[in-house]
């Protein structure tokens, strides 16, 4: 992102809906974010791979996409930024990913805050737990699995009662306590500085 020396730094807090014990986390992004560069960056944190379409709802206003890559724009025809949206602290978006699992991501706006000089954004500061793998069946799904893996039958929930143990599936790999905010920065500072240089 760019420099914007006097520009804000939004503290959103993301979290997923419908699952106990909540997945969330804690962003720094700047207010010339658009609404295009925060959709990356919810995928980045959360570990999704962009198979899927997303839209985000704010003010009674639907922001959604038809194609992966397609922009968020006003009627001007310009990218939507966050500062076009007038954040306020407290303020709640929802942002919808894949419609078939049906992931739905609170964002809240925790604080607005001053851009440290030398600091890169976006950045994560903090997060709970593993986003959940991609085509899981949304909560339920996960939910199941993550009760699978606590009691050890996993082979199940994977083939049925065919009882195959093929190990090459990554869900029995998959670790629901794991979270690493250096892994995530490292990834959205590589996001990042290509989107600066392309």
């Amino acid at each position: 992102m760019s420099d914007g020396a006097n520009s804000e730094v939004y503290q959103l807090k993301v979290s997923l809906r419908r699952i106990s014990p909540m997945i969330w986390r804690r962003l720094l992004v700047p207010e010339e974010m658009t609404l295009y560069a925060l959709y990356r960056t919810i995928q980045i944190a959360f570990g999704w791979e962009d198979y899927h379409l997303h839209a985000f709802k704010l003010h009674g206003r639907h922001y959604g996409t038809t194609w992966t890559g397609e922009r968020h724009r006003d009627a001007a025809g310009r990218e939507v930024t966050l500062a076009d949206l007038q954040l306020r602290v407290c303020q709640r978006i929802r942002y919808e990913y894949d419609f078939g699992d049906l992931w739905e991501h609170e964002i809240r706006v925790e604080a607005n805050l001053e851009r440290e000089g030398g600091k890169v954004y976006p950045v994560c500061i903090a997060g709970a737990l593993a986003g959940p793998p991609e085509d899981i069946g949304g909560p339920p799904g996960y939910m199941a699995l993550v009760d699978r893996i606590r009691f050890g039958d996993i082979d199940r929930l994977l083939h049925g009662d065919e009882g195959d143990t093929d190990g090459d599936d990554p869900l029995r790999t998959f670790e629901a306590e794991r979270f690493s905010r250096r892994e995530v920065n490292a990834a959205l500072r590589l996001e990042f500085s290509e989107l600066t240089r392309g």
